[in-house]
């Protein structure tokens, strides 16, 4: 099976009209490196050291195409590294219950102060990083 359809287009992984998961699109994803927490477990000694701190996810509890799974499954992966660990996860305020994320708590701006604080402690030396602050 061909990744692309006869058009050179990526076959889709779902059906649209009937919700349906084409399992053979799925199990070539896997087997291709598709599949990131799969791909990251049979690589990781030779990747690990450039993602340690590099990856940051946010989802919502209940994504309406179950998204938020595959998050969790990712977390739970770098959870168990070693070799480099992957250390701290940061979730960008946790799972906040809903079906998207919309800047909740602790309040409104906390996402953007998160990211800000991300940025200021992760900018080269010198590098002024006022203007990230509202």
């Amino acid at each position: 099976m061909a990744f692309t359809d006869p058009d050179g287009f990526p076959v889709p992984i779902r059906d649209n009209e009937t919700d349906l998961v084409d399992c053979k699109v799925a199990r070539y994803w896997r087997e291709h490196g598709f599949d990131m927490p799969k791909y990251m477990e049979k690589n990781w000694k030779k990747i690990g050291s450039s993602l340690v701190g590099n990856l940051h996810f946010i989802c919502g509890e209940m994504d309406n195409f179950y998204l938020n799974l595959g998050v969790y499954r990712m977390e739970s992966f770098l959870k168990s590294t070693s070799d480099p660990a992957y250390g701290a996860l940061s979730s960008g305020g946790g799972r906040w219950g809903a079906h998207d994320v919309r800047l909740r708590p602790p309040h409104p701006m906390g996402l953007l102060e998160a990211m800000a604080d991300h940025i200021t402690r992760n900018a080269p030396k010198g590098e002024d990083t006022k203007r990230l602050r509202y």
